[in-house]
């Protein structure tokens, strides 16, 4: 059995669920739930023997310079990723599917044996970062940069 978000706003309650055996990265407005950290959850989701991440609406944050965030034989699926910057963090043997991505910048990261699905970029840089070994696969982009 999967987990539900419980993260509510007045009479709105986030509608998101995990799938069985994944863990589920669920941002709102730069918090994940009251009175917890957005670094500390995506250091503990890195580290995590699950394979699915479900990332939603990861919005106006930044990842810290050091130590670096590293993601290995993780999936990202489902949500978008709005104002967000990526600091020296490492993503080894990941996919990404069904994000939309706007205004999305990364810096000095490694992406090495990537696979972006069914992703749509607004607005995207990568500022010195290192893109290794990859595929994109029906990518719809309005952003000059990524073309």
């Amino acid at each position: 059995m999967g987990s539900i978000c419980t993260y509510k706003l007045g009479q709105w309650q986030c509608p998101i669920r995990s799938e069985v055996d994944s863990n589920f990265c669920c941002l709102h407005d730069g918090k994940l739930h009251p009175n917890s950290s957005i670094i500390d959850n995506l250091k503990q989701l890195s580290q995590s023997n699950s394979k699915k991440l479900l990332a939603y609406e990861l919005k106006k944050f930044e990842s810290s310079r050091l130590p670096a965030i590293r993601f290995k034989d993780q999936h990202f699926q489902k949500g978008i990723w709005s104002s967000v910057k990526w600091n020296n963090d490492f993503f080894v043997r990941c996919n990404f599917t069904h994000l939309e991505i706007e205004t999305t910048a990364m810096e000095a990261c490694v992406i090495e044996e990537f696979k972006f699905k069914n992703c749509k970029f607004y607005g995207f840089n990568d500022f010195r970062s290192n893109w290794l070994r990859g595929t994109f696969e029906n990518i719809q982009s309005k952003g000059d940069e990524f073309r």
